[in-house]
């Protein structure tokens, strides 16, 4: 079962962001991450049902389940902690991200309300969450994949590619297959210092993850400050969090004796014929409830509750907002 906690990061003395010490925050809730996989479970199975409304049966599962859970995980993940120094810092940010994370995009930009704010007709509640369901890779919907029309994006396609020349002007190819030195040289080369975030436990991740946002956008604000007055003799060195988790992270290790989690098994949907096989919809049951219980995350009437809206930032720097 996952455990989350919220990374500490409001404000201490003198309005300064406090960094994150990695010890434990109050409420698993209010990260973010232990909200949004909810909801992506929601698009990429439950044909128009809210979490947890009524016992799932086979009639609540979409004769087709489509999704990317291999990414939308670790997307939930990056949200979370951009929510976080968003908040504490007041910044201004964009997220470009891998179009095969529909659900998480889709998710994350309902919960902030961005997506509210563009389709009225998806309403911030149980109606609302409904119709994010059931309109999610289905005729007349909206599409698997992040598209210009999703709040928040600005590009089309699956391809992480496509994510990198826009965020960096060059595409980036198979840079998870290089051993950890040579891509820190790499990016040395390229003219970045590293950051590095790695590993399969969701605790030291969210902590190490943390403390890594608050390093690099340190180490940004320190160059902001001083480079007006002191000068700069060279060109300084921006930072870059280079974030490695499993394919398909906190989803099933493994289904019908075949490993999933960290293997192209968990690319898209990880448990298939759910409607068909029994065995297969009681896991998938257990899988949603590990991940996080309904409980306390909506109001009754299917609204987000305000204690998982707490790390959210308001307006526009919301990321479903921008641009």
């Amino acid at each position: 079962p996952l455990r989350f906690v919220r990374p500490p990061g409001a404000r201490g003395h003198g309005g300064r962001p406090e960094r994150s010490t990695g010890r434990a925050g109050p409420s698993p809730r209010r990260t973010g991450i232990a909200r949004s996989p909810l909801l992506h479970e929601g698009e990429e199975s439950p044909d128009g049902q809210p979490a947890a409304a009524e016992p799932l049966t086979p009639e609540h599962i979409k004769p087709r389940p489509l999704g990317h859970r291999g990414t939308s995980l670790g997307l939930n993940l990056v949200y979370t902690h951009l929510n976080r120094v968003i908040k504490a810092r007041g910044l201004e940010a964009l997220c470009v991200r891998p179009g095969h994370g529909g659900p998480s995009v889709l998710a994350n930009s309902w919960l902030d309300g961005g997506y509210r704010d563009t389709y009225p007709d998806v309403t911030w509640d149980a109606q609302g969450l409904a119709q994010l369901f059931h309109q999610f890779s289905f005729p007349g919907g909206v599409p698997s994949h992040v598209a210009p029309e999703v709040p928040g994006s600005i590009h089309e396609g699956g391809g992480l590619g496509y994510a990198l020349a826009h965020a960096h002007g060059a595409a980036f190819d198979l840079l998870s297959r290089l051993p950890e030195p040579e891509l820190d040289a790499l990016l040395r080369g390229y003219g970045h210092e590293p950051i590095h975030v790695g590993g399969d436990d969701p605790l030291q991740v969210h902590r190490a993850l943390a403390a890594a946002f608050d390093e690099a956008l340190d180490r940004v604000d320190l160059v902001q400050r001083t480079a007006p007055e002191e000068g700069v003799p060279q060109r300084p060195r921006r930072p870059v969090i280079v974030l490695r988790t499993p394919k398909g992270w906190t989803g099933p290790k493994e289904v019908d004796g075949e490993p999933v989690e960290g293997t192209w098994r968990a690319h898209q949907v990880p448990r298939a014929g759910v409607r068909e096989n029994p065995a297969h919809l009681a896991r998938a049951v257990g899988d949603v409830a590990e991940v996080v219980p309904a409980r306390g995350l909506f109001d009754a009437d299917g609204r987000p509750s305000a204690d998982v809206l707490a790390c959210v930032p308001s307006g526009t720097r919301r990321l479903g907002a921008t641009p």
